[in-house]
């Protein structure tokens, strides 16, 4: 596991929502991203809606 994976994982459950907080944002939510924001706040997938996790790095810009 890289060191961003692991501060992410830490950062997730230092900071982990219950499922009626996670199913409150979701009501709140905009219906047809819904799919993509539970999984999101569970730390599932990212905010485009890909699994996290996949092994498929993001795209950094770089600084030029």
């Amino acid at each position: 596991m890289t060191q961003r994976a692991m501060r992410d994982l830490a950062l997730r459950t230092q900071h982990a929502l219950s499922e009626d907080e996670i199913a409150d944002y979701v009501a709140r939510c905009p219906v047809e991203h819904r799919w993509a924001f539970g999984p999101y706040l569970r730390g599932q997938r990212d905010l485009a809606g890909d699994e996290i996790g996949n092994g498929v790095e993001p795209v950094v810009p770089s600084n030029q």
